[in-house]
């Protein structure tokens, strides 16, 4: 878009620069002939073609200028035309001063010497009339011309106009397009956020209520290995190797025994005095000589029986 408006200014800049050169070569046509030439028409047929191309030249130095945005630049393309206007100033002016010259100087520097007085005359009057009507026409001629040159410039502006209005218009529906693109990636990014907020909350919840419930021995906790298989009592168990059952036979762990010293005097090896007889003076027996006696009875009894 951008280059579409570079392509058209740099159209309108040639424009100006095309219009420029042909106001250069009337300029410099007209200046020779205000210093060699006596010809009153051709001067003043000169001069309104500058001011032709003058017109022409102002038209397309409006186009192109009405365009510029930079400062410099806008400084520089009003240098570049008072330029070229101050020339053809100068050379109106110029012109002007030239045409007001007495009559009699243009008559005389045209009668010839073989002209007789009759004929220096009738010149006179042929001149005159030939004069009146060629500067009549040529501002007949002049006007249209400048009428032309103006429409075209007008219309060339407007051209211009309305394709920089064109692409303006295109501008802004681009600008509206990108900034619907990123209202909806931002909406989007949202929502991401939002999932990913959730999905947060629900496995901290999900964390929190597994350190909440109590432990439970459930089956797919148990291991396979720590499985062993009921066999039937009416079916016989499978054989297994040696080492399998190893594997699965419980390892007995051994009982330290501690060793303690044995004391028959001390009072855990007596029995309950309360439940023993006592002797006439109040004093229990000497129980664990009385029960040796015992046994020695007993023993001696067995012996004679046999």
């Amino acid at each position: 878009m951008d280059l579409e408006i570079s392509q058209i200014m740099e159209q309108l800049r040639k424009a100006r620069s095309t219009a420029k050169g042909n106001v250069t070569r009337k300029a410099n046509k007209l200046n020779e002939l205000l210093t060699a030439c006596d010809n009153v028409d051709t001067i003043k047929e000169i001069a309104n073609d500058l001011d032709e191309v003058s017109i022409q030249f102002q038209s397309a130095h409006e186009a192109y200028h009405s365009l510029l945005k930079e400062e410099q630049d806008l400084n520089d393309s009003t240098v570049y035309f008072n330029s070229v206007d101050e020339l053809v100033s100068e050379l109106k002016t110029k012109t002007k001063l030239w045409l007001e010259q007495p009559v009699t100087q243009f008559q005389e520097n045209q009668i010839q010497p073989h002209d007789s007085v009759s004929t220096v005359g009738s010149h006179k009057s042929s001149r005159f009339s030939t004069r009146s009507k060629t500067s009549s026409i040529k501002s007949t001629s002049s006007a249209k011309a400048k009428a032309a040159a103006k429409q075209a410039a007008l219309e060339a502006k407007a051209n211009a106009l309305q394709k920089l209005h064109e692409l303006q218009f295109e501008e802004l529906k681009i600008q509206q397009r990108k900034s619907q693109v990123e209202l909806q990636g931002a909406i989007a990014a949202a929502e991401a956020q939002k999932i990913v907020f959730e999905q947060c909350e629900a496995e901290e919840l999900r964390l929190s209520q597994e350190e909440n419930r109590p432990l439970s021995v459930h089956p797919h906790h148990i291991s396979t290995t720590s499985v062993v298989d009921v066999v039937p009592a009416n079916h016989p168990a499978p054989l297994q190797s040696p080492r399998a059952q190893a594997k699965y036979q419980p390892k007995e762990t051994p009982v330290k025994q501690q060793r303690q010293q044995l004391n028959p005097s001390v009072p855990q090896w007596l029995p309950n005095q309360s439940s023993l007889p006592h002797h006439h003076d109040g004093y229990p027996h000497d129980y664990p000589l009385q029960r040796l006696m015992e046994t020695q009875d007993r023993q001696s009894s067995k012996v004679s029986w046999r």
